[in-house]
Parts: C-alpha cells; sequence; structure tokens
C-alpha cells in the first residue's frame, strides 16, 4: 500500500512522495527527534503510561506483567497520553481534524487517543479489529521509504494462545481434535488440541447448544501437525461465556466436532 505524504517546512511545500507504508503500521516519523522502540512480549497490551524525562516524552505500553517504551519524542507539537481502559486493547484508529492527527487505542469499548502529532513529517494509520487483541510492537527503519520510522503491531486473537508441533511426513497425523482438557472446564483455563494431516484451510469454531456461533478460534491455513491452543473462555465480543454445553466444529478437509462442559 502506498500513501501520499507532503513534507511542509516554514509554511513552503518541499515536496509530494509516496511512501511503502506495511499494513500493520499505526505510526510513522521522519523526524530525528522522535524515536520507535520494539516491545513484543506476546501477551496481551492492557495499558498505556507516559513520562518525561532529560527533555524526552516516552510513551510506554504495558501488559499484566512486562512493560516497554516504543515511542519516544522532544517536541511540543507531539502530544502522547496513557490509556488504562482495564481490558486488552483490540484496535487502532486513525482521524485529523485539519492540523492535528490523532491514533486512537480501543479496548471493548472503551477508546482514547494515545498519540496526537502536528508535525507534517509524521503519520498515523489504524489496525485491528474487534474481537483481536494487541500482543506487542515492532520497530523498522526499513519497512517503509527513505529515512523513515516505523512502529507496528503485532496482533493476535482474543482469548487464545498457540502453539505448534510439524511432522516431517503426512501419515504422522490424522485430522481430529484430541484433547479438551479439563473437560467439563472451568472457562479461563481450556486446552484444545488438534491435528492436521495435511496442509488446508483450517476452521476451528465454538458453538452454543442453540447452534450460535460463539467464537472462531481458527481460520487460516495451516501446515500438517499437531496444534495446542488455550481458550480463555470469551465469546468473540470479549465477553466470558456462560455455564452450558459448546460445541467444538473443526474443518480441515473433513469434519470433527467434539463437545466441551463450561463450568463456573
Amino acid at each position: 500500500m502506498f500513501k501520499r505524504l507532503v513534507v511542509i517546512l516554514g509554511g513552503i511545500v518541499l515536496s509530494v512522495q509516496l511512501l511503502a507504508v506495511p499494513d500493520n503500521a499505526i505510526f510513522m516519523s521522519r523526524l530525528k527527534v522522535t524515536g520507535v522502540q520494539e516491545f513484543n512480549p506476546g501477551a496481551p497490551i492492557d495499558s498505556f503510561t507516559t513520562y518525561t524525562s532529560s527533555g524526552w516524552n516516552y510513551l510506554t505500553a504495558h501488559t499484566s506483567g512486562s512493560s516497554g517504551g516504543i515511542i519516544k519524542d522532544s517536541l511540543s507539537g507531539i502530544i502522547l497520553k496513557g490509556f488504562n481502559p482495564g481490558v486488552p486493547i483490540d484496535s487502532f484508529t486513525a482521524n485529523s481534524d485539519g492540523e492535528w492527527a490523532f491514533l486512537i487505542a480501543h479496548a471493548g469499548g472503551n477508546l482514547d487517543t494515545i498519540i496526537k502529532t502536528a508535525w507534517k513529517g509524521t503519520w498515523t494509520q489504524g489496525y485491528g479489529s474487534s474481537g483481536n487483541i494487541v500482543k506487542g510492537f515492532t520497530a523498522d527503519s526499513s519497512a517503509g521509504s527513505g529515512d523513515s520510522v516505523w512502529l507496528m503491531v503485532t496482533m493476535g486473537v482474543l482469548g487464545i494462545e498457540e502453539s505448534e508441533e510439524r511432522g516431517e511426513k503426512s501419515g504422522r497425523f490424522v485430522t481430529g481434535l484430541n484433547v479438551i482438557s479439563p473437560n467439563p472446564c472451568v472457562a479461563g483455563n481450556t486446552t484444545i488440541s488438534y491435528t492436521i494431516a495435511k496442509v488446508s484451510d483450517v476452521s476451528l469454531k465454538i458453538y452454543d447448544a442453540s447452534g450460535r456461533l460463539v467464537k472462531r478460534l481458527v481460520d487460516k491455513e495451516q501446515r500438517l501437525g499437531k496444534y495446542n491452543l488455550r481458550w480463555n473462555g470469551v465469546d468473540k465480543s470479549g465477553r466470558g461465556v456462560v455455564a452450558g454445553t459448546y460445541f467444538l466444529r473443526l474443518e480441515a478437509g473433513e469434519v470433527r466436532t467434539e463437545k466441551v462442559v463450561v463450568i463456573r
């Protein structure tokens, strides 16, 4: 994707350039007094805080157990703000009023501006959607074009942690739902293990007893192998499910269904 960047100094247009923009980029700067930094813990980001030290302003991202700086600047034309919604961050949107550009963080039904910039050498972009979670940030000075620095988002799916064990031979695995443990399960600690016999478009969904889709756990191409994920008992909106009987449906060239009982 390409974006049009207008470089202005003292009210004079110096250049108009097209930049190659990574889809998951949310902030870009061509200003030497602005920096970005990687913080990629692989855990849900649940808040942002700011602080000032030696003339620099810092934006820090937090998980439940760690934190890391992601943006610093020393310009009055860039304002960094904290945001503590109490639930994981799921997406970002960008907006502008003609003078200021805004980066807005979303968490469920909560939202707030975390970056506000009036400098033409900076840029913001939205990324992500409800039902996902932000699991970290990467920083790159070569992802776009020229001397730009970029802050990019690492996304995950709300309520899911995944791991993978690949097989070397297609005959090693048979497509199936192998383990749901414990079952009955206390929502918040549910491990689901499944295997894929060959490269397939894989769909793994949870339905309630009425047949209503509760959550899409997997929807992507996967290689042959064994996969494990931990579901923390939330629906597609991030709300905890009620106690009851649910059904896991795995589609990967073949269809497999298993029952899981949730207790509270």
